[in-house]
């Protein structure tokens, strides 16, 4: 495994998250995120223990299931979705 990959914590080396890494490997635009398949299935497997934006687990119809989520950083990911919700804005 590189030192460019993802640890547990869900922050890159970069310290962007794991999904910011993910989307950067898929190299997709923010108008891509919704139409991708990859990402998509991404998503799906790791919702309930990385940060994913919330609107898109909206749109795709996801939910995250609170017991399997790890109690992480969740002062952080509160952080990214309100970047998230600021930059929507």
């Amino acid at each position: 495994m590189s030192s460019q990959h993802p640890n547990e914590s869900g922050i890159t080396p970069h310290g962007e998250t794991t999904f910011e890494y993910v989307v950067r490997r898929l190299n997709l635009s923010l108008e891509e995120y919704a139409g991708s398949r990859e990402l998509k299935e991404w998503v799906r497997k790791n919702k309930d223990h990385k940060y994913v934006p919330l609107y898109l687990l909206e749109l795709w119809g996801l939910e995250v299931n609170v017991d399997m989520a790890t109690g992480g950083d969740l002062r952080r990911v509160r952080q990214l979705r309100r970047r998230d919700r600021a930059k929507a804005t």
